[in-house]
C-alpha cells in the first residue's frame, strides 16, 4: 500500500498544478499517522 501511495505521489507531484494539493495530502497523512499509529500499522504496511 505504501509503495502504491508513493508511486501515485510521484506521478501527481510531477504536475505543477497539483503541488499544493500534494503538500496538503502529505500533511494530512502525517497527521493521520501520528494520531492513529495502530491503524497505520494495520493498513499502510
Amino acid at each position: 500500500m505504501r509503495r502504491l501511495l508513493r508511486s501515485a505521489a510521484t506521478v501527481i507531484a510531477a504536475q505543477p498544478f497539483y503541488a499544493e494539493e500534494m503538500r496538503a495530502l502529505h500533511l494530512a497523512i502525517d497527521l493521520y499517522r501520528h494520531r492513529l499509529p495502530l491503524l497505520d500499522r494495520l493498513f499502510l504496511n
